[in-house]
């Protein structure tokens, strides 16, 4: 027993000895970062295109706000306040543009107006852009002066012809719309010409043509509704082509009515 006593006790020094003395991991260098030029980076791209390039939406907004600054310098003593200008889908609108009052908020005690150019029609020239942007800014100066110049169904009053002709905007009465109708005078295109701004006119949203069925709904008695399913029920016509054909009788009719 003795033995196998002082051989446990030489195994275990010999265990203690190889822990003290285990020679220590090496630790390995940190590997070294490769810095990296951020500017330089998202100045070129791999496809070797430019910034300018890949963000387009960023050059047309500087290339409004530019083209604003220059206009309320020239043509607005410098009154006009920056507005929140986009650049958004005209939805089923046919315009060019349009101006939105307060529509923006920040901190709910700040409000921004907003110019909006329609993201389908910029693809025009830098004429005809100036001319819209110039269009709303005739809006905006308006509005700061408490003026309503259009009312919800888009009629332009003559508060709207009296702001055109204070900064020499053409504009002419459009059926329905009032004075909605506006074209640069040869003084503003010469103003133009002298903005130092590069316009792109290549680019747009692509136009989406919408498709929808039209509905009718009218509101009739009940006899006049039994009278309408007997029809439809000697005639052998769908409820659709049977109001179809009682529309185009009206619609020929000079009197604005039917004989059935």
């Amino acid at each position: 027993m003795k033995n196998e006593t002082t051989t446990n006790v030489e195994v275990i020094e010999a265990i203690n000895t190889a822990v003290v003395t285990k020679k220590p991991a090496t630790k390995k260098p940190a590997t070294k970062v490769k810095s990296v030029n951020v500017k330089k980076a998202l100045k070129v791209k791999p496809d070797g295109a430019s910034a300018a390039e890949v963000n387009q939406y960023s050059k047309l907004v500087e290339q409004y706000s530019a083209a604003f600054n220059y206009f309320n310098e020239k043509l607005f003593d410098g009154k006009l306040k920056m507005p929140i200008i986009t650049i958004q889908s005209q939805g089923r609108k046919s315009v060019y543009g349009w101006f939105f009052a307060n529509s923006w908020s920040e901190g709910g005690d700040k409000s921004y107006n907003e110019i909006n150019m329609a993201a389908e029609n910029i693809n025009r020239s830098k004429d005809q852009q100036c001319e819209t942007l110039i269009h709303e800014m005739v809006h905006l100066y308006n509005s700061q002066e408490g003026l309503k110049d259009c009312n919800a169904l888009q009629y332009h009053n003559n508060h709207f012809k009296a702001g055109c002709d204070m900064v020499g905007l053409h504009c002419e009465k459009k059926p329905g719309k009032g004075w909605a109708l506006t074209s640069l005078t040869e003084e503003l295109r010469v103003l133009i010409n002298n903005l130092d701004v590069s316009f792109i006119e290549n680019i747009a949203r692509k136009k989406v043509e919408s498709s929808y069925t039209k509905c009718w709904f009218i509101s009739v008695r009940e006899e006049d509704h039994e009278w309408f399913k007997s029809m439809r029920n000697s005639t052998g016509m769908t409820q659709k082509q049977l109001f179809s054909a009682m529309k185009e009788l009206y619609e020929q009719s000079e009197v604005g009515s039917v004989e059935v």
